[in-house]
């Protein structure tokens, strides 16, 4: 007898911040500082595929804003939001998958109170 093996099941486009905290191996992308702060890319490997999620770093508890991380499939001309929190939340994103495509990028975001939006270089 002889048993059926179907496909290999592919990653998940998206993991949950729970699955971003158990990455061992996360390292920084690209980071823009803002004051006393900054907002990270952050990357790791999750299950054998590799992520990309957005970090606040030294973030002061008594700030508020939003935090989030966008993508863009065409080098960086047209951004989609993928994942955001208000700060009050999160201070780091759910996990996007990242591709080989050269045209394929992603970015950190931040907004805070003032209403200034800042943002990584594209990675």
């Amino acid at each position: 007898m002889t048993t059926a093996v179907g496909p290999a099941s592919a990653a998940p486009e998206k993991i949950n911040r729970d699955q971003v905290l158990s990455i061992s191996d996360k390292k920084t992308a690209e980071w823009t500082p803002i004051g006393g702060f900054q907002v990270q890319l952050r990357y790791g490997t999750y299950d054998g595929s590799q992520y990309g999620w957005a970090k606040l770093d030294n973030f002061p508890a008594d700030r508020q804003g939003a935090i989030w991380l966008e993508t863009s499939s065409d080098g960086g001309s047209n951004w989609v939001t993928r994942s955001i929190y208000s700060t009050t939340v999160s201070v780091f994103t759910e996990g996007v998958q990242t591709r080989s495509d050269s045209s394929f990028v992603m970015r950190a975001c931040y907004r805070g109170p003032e209403t200034n939006k800042w943002c990584t270089d594209k990675w």
